[in-house]
């Protein structure tokens, strides 16, 4: 219900989603299942986005690394954070949370969820991690998450 007009209409990219016929239904205690929603496309055809509170903060660069390697699964929160480690000593004088801001998500242990993930032991063959940096300068940004910085 936040800042809507109508309750049973909501603004989604493409159209809106009419929820005056949803019903919905209490399968347990957690789950609800709704159905009777209808998606309408916009009568122009033109997919928005709506960003509210957006402003630029920098230039934000991304690298996806995919690993397979038992060792380095297992112990992927001390390779990361050795590497944080080496990136600081390489992007020296410029300060992490200052000049640029560096993060890892590792897809198969705790990207969705962080420190509230339940499950603290992994059990995969392999992880996927994606590499965001965001820095004031473009160069400095693309140059970082590359590991070429001077």
């Amino acid at each position: 219900m936040y800042e809507r007009t109508n309750p049973f209409i909501q603004a989604v990219p493409g159209g809106i989603l009419d929820m005056h016929h949803s019903k919905y239904i209490a399968e347990t205690d957690r789950i609800c299942r709704v159905y009777g929603s209808e998606f309408v496309p916009s009568q122009d055809s033109s997919y928005k986005v709506k960003l509210e509170g957006a402003g630029p903060v920098g230039y934000r660069v991304y690298h996806i690394v995919g690993i397979r390697d038992k060792f380095a699964i297992e112990n992927i929160d001390l390779i990361l954070g050795d590497t944080r480690k080496k990136v600081s000593e390489i992007m020296s004088p410029r300060k992490e949370g200052e000049d640029y801001q560096l993060f890892f998500h590792v897809y198969g242990k705790d990207a969705i969820m962080k420190e509230y993930e339940l499950r603290k032991n992994i059990n995969t063959h392999e992880l996927c991690i994606v590499i965001e940096v965001v820095a004031s300068e473009e160069e400095t940004a693309s140059a970082q998450c590359s590991g070429k910085m001077r």
